[in-house]
């Protein structure tokens, strides 16, 4: 699965939406075994501090 961009509409900024939403998304595929590719600067943050999930990524994100 790639993840190439996560949109929150402005009035919902700030509320954890798209953290629900890529929280879902992440683990859903690694629930179907599929391999996580990331393109996505939101997603990217999220795994900086999220590692719960680098079992599911195929290579590796920039975490720097």
């Amino acid at each position: 699965m790639v993840c190439t961009l996560t949109v929150t509409e402005p009035a919902f900024t700030g509320h954890g939406i798209a953290t629900r939403l890529v929280e879902w998304a992440l683990s859903d595929a690694r629930d179907r075994e599929l391999r996580i590719v990331v393109r996505c600067p939101f997603i990217t943050s999220y795994l900086e501090t999220h590692h719960q999930f680098d079992d599911a990524l195929e290579g590796s994100i920039n975490r720097g």
